[in-house]
């Protein structure tokens, strides 16, 4: 199915103007990219329902690459077909953004000189009342 769309894009791209060189070599070049980035998130997404923090780090750098890819790749991919896939991929990054945004507030919560610093805000502010 790609690798007709792929074909079909090049026929239009040659009618536009725009020229896509080696259309199967793009094809090659993103399946492997998007293999290895979703490989890495399948492999980490255990560990990251249980909260590992790297683990989620990990599948945002994946998904970062991988839709960086789909850009990238754009001109050999059909649009229609990836509306959804892009929707799925907004949600799954919105997500992990937030779970990683907590990670990060926990980790610096937990350092003593935050810890003594919010301690310095609280006793500030309950002053000011």
């Amino acid at each position: 199915m790609v690798e007709t769309q792929l074909r079909e894009n090049a026929a239009i791209s040659e009618g536009t103007g725009a020229t896509i060189r080696s259309l199967p070599d793009c094809l090659l070049a993103f399946q492997q990219i998007a293999r290895s980035c979703i490989e890495a998130i399948h492999a980490n997404e255990s560990r990251a329902a249980l909260g590992d923090a790297e683990a989620i780090h990990i599948m945002m750098i994946a998904l970062t690459r991988f839709r960086a890819a789909r850009r990238f790749f754009s001109l050999a991919l059909d649009d229609t077909t990836w509306r959804h896939v892009d929707r799925q991929l907004s949600w799954l990054n919105s997500l992990l953004g937030r779970a990683r945004d907590r990670d990060v507030a926990i980790d610096y919560a937990g350092r003593r000189r935050y810890r003594d610093w919010a301690a310095d805000r609280h006793r500030h502010l309950t002053r000011s009342r």
